[in-house]
């Protein structure tokens, strides 16, 4: 059953500025780090380990997880494995933690070369997963029904974020290669770059269409564009890429254009880094580098109890260390000193109707917290909607009471989800 509130569309609540000569940004460079940390998903897999303590591998090189499952990363650097070990991450999500100690020199793999002068093969689809911006290739090219759209986001997520609207405006050469490569690789695909007001010029220079997105939150979120450029409303129970279009990053498409053209896999992340006096610089570091890196890099100082937040700070997810590594997702960093954090209360709902009124999916969040205060994740899902929540965050952000809003629904989606995999499990049992 699907309720939707009686109130009108949301409006916006957070507005981007406009970023003049964002083009003429240039990033802070982060040193190659002296240990280079990679997380692969697990995805359940077990069974012979394909990558040992010693192992040497090398710059752009796969490295393989597990022998059965195929699973591998992508090193960018050169080194020698010293740290293998399990762990539970985010949402109770388990991976394997690799660890390379990194010698001075790169030594560069040849593999993906190869690959990309041959037809395409499922061995270059690590390589592509790779890619900065996150993209999940292999997803993509396991549908039955092919991707024929691609929406390219030329704005960032969240405001304080400079990343995507750099990679359009200073790398729009590249950017425009990219969109070559990624209509050769999907077959002559329609690719829509998504835009800002100030940038669409820029954005038809590369030949594709262009829409040009409202520059506030959360028309930003990959929902919303999805819904404004192409005029696709994903259902909650599906994913992007199976409505026949696909959301991917000025990023990922710069990268893709980069990889290629050189012959080697892109080793570089660049994000936006918002400090505790809420400057945004922006920052390119290998993947794999710390977060600590990158801190030091800029001369930021944290202290117990300051907010680290991998993300930005309306929805992005709090790390509890520096040892944390940036990767292909990593759009930015957000630092926020102890005193100036915002701390939830345990206060209930006073059914104020501001949540409602901001929420982009019009949820009728103010029932949807109080079933989710009480642990009733079958009651969240059938009657008000917790799927359909597109996790923006300005639930909390706009509750008087500070209720953690954004945390229930993030718990609420995370029960639903565990629960419903041991239902399937017990029914394959």
């Amino acid at each position: 059953m699907i309720c939707k509130p009686f109130f009108g569309p949301a409006k916006s609540v957070l507005r981007f500025p406009v970023l003049e000569n964002i083009h003429k940004t240039i990033p802070v460079q982060v040193p190659v780090p002296e240990r280079a940390v990679f997380h692969a998903g697990n995805g359940g897999a077990s069974g012979t380990p394909a990558v040992r303590l010693g192992d040497n591998v090398k710059t752009g090189g796969r490295v393989e997880v597990w022998k059965e499952s195929g699973r591998a990363v992508v090193s960018t650097v050169t080194g020698v494995v010293s740290e293998i070990s399990e762990h539970t991450g985010y949402g109770g999500d388990r991976y394997t933690k690799i660890v390379v100690k990194t010698e001075k020199e790169d030594e560069f793999d040849e593999e993906f070369q190869e690959l990309i002068r041959s037809p395409m093969s499922r061995d270059l689809l690590p390589f592509l997963d790779a890619l900065p911006g996150g993209v999940d290739f292999s997803f993509i090219f396991g549908l039955r029904s092919p991707v024929r759209t691609f929406v390219v986001s030329g704005t960032d997520r969240e405001p304080l974020v400079t990343t995507n609207q750099f990679m359009l405006a200073a790398r729009s050469d590249g950017l425009k290669e990219g969109i070559r490569r990624l209509r050769k690789l999907f077959r002559g695909c329609r690719v829509i770059v998504a835009v800002p007001p100030y940038l669409a010029a820029m954005a038809r220079t590369t030949g594709a269409e262009v829409a040009v997105l409202e520059p506030a939150y959360p028309h930003t979120l990959p929902a919303m564009i999805m819904k404004a450029a192409v005029g696709v409303e994903v259902h909650p129970d599906r994913r992007i890429e199976e409505t026949g279009s696909a959301f991917v990053s000025a990023e990922t498409v710069v990268a893709l254009g980069e990889a290629f053209e050189t012959g080697r896999p892109v080793l570089h992340k660049h994000l936006t880094v918002i400090g505790k006096d809420g400057s945004s610089t922006l920052v390119r570091a290998r993947m794999g580098s710390a977060v600590g890196d990158v801190f030091s890099t800029l001369g930021i100082q944290t202290d117990e109890g300051d907010l680290l937040v991998q993300g930005g700070p309306m929805a992005g997810r709090s790390i509890h260390s520096e040892d944390m590594p940036i990767w292909n997702l990593t759009d930015s960093l957000f630092v926020q000193d102890k005193a100036d954090v915002a701390f939830s209360s345990n206060a209930h709902c006073i059914n104020c109707g501001e949540c409602v009124r901001v929420c982009p999916a019009r949820i009728p969040v103010n029932m949807l917290v109080r079933v989710l205060e009480n642990g009733l994740w079958e009651d969240a899902t059938a009657l008000y909607d917790l799927d359909a929540c597109i996790e923006c965050g300005l639930c909390s952000y706009v509750c008087p009471a500070r209720i953690p809003v954004f945390h229930y629904i993030m718990l609420g989606k995370h029960e639903v989800e565990r629960t419903s995999r041991a239902e399937e499990a017990d029914v394959q049992g």
